[in-house]
């Protein structure tokens, strides 16, 4: 099994590609389970994210075999448009999450944890809390990964450095 934390989904995407990958790497047919956990703080965010629906000029942000596999071309009222396929939504579970609560309400360890782009807006004292917070739902040897815009270096206790944007949970 392989689990994946998308901590700060917006509106989906990321979650989607990571089951996209995942799905492709690792999958059904051969034994895998695959779960892929999405958080955000705005339930509006999350509503998108749920409707898996998307304008069809984003596809080209898709590699072609993914394109082919996961996703679905809008017909009737839905032209312009494109879907995740029901296999692909399947495998995502959307939450509500604060990053800023003290405990969260989920169920880990995870083996990623995807957590780009939202740190650069937490003061020093808030980024390192919710760093240790994730680190804490990392399994052991579970990767961490960040935006390029956020550094972890005052807040590695637990953590790695795999390369710039990825930490290895090492106890």
């Amino acid at each position: 099994m392989i689990r994946a934390w998308s901590a700060a989904c917006s509106t989906g995407q990321e979650p989607y590609s990571i089951a996209m990958q995942l799905l492709s790497e690792c999958p059904p047919e051969q034994g895998w389970r695959v779960e892929i956990v999405a958080t955000d703080l705005s339930t509006r965010a999350l509503a998108v994210a749920q409707e898996a629906e998307w304008p069809i000029d984003r596809a080209a942000q898709i590699p072609e075999q993914y394109r082919q596999e996961f996703m679905l071309r809008g017909v009737g009222d839905r032209v312009g448009r494109m879907r995740a396929s029901r296999a692909l939504r399947e495998r995502v579970q959307f939450t509500r999450l604060n990053l800023n609560d003290a405990a969260y309400d989920i169920a880990g360890p995870f083996d990623l944890i995807f957590c780009r782009n939202v740190l650069i807006y937490f003061t020093p004292e808030g980024r390192a809390r919710v760093v240790d917070r994730l680190a804490s739902y990392l399994a052991p040897g579970g990767l961490l990964f960040v935006g390029h815009a956020e550094s972890l270096h005052a807040h590695r206790e637990n953590l790695r450095v795999v390369s710039p944007t990825i930490y290895e949970r090492v106890s």
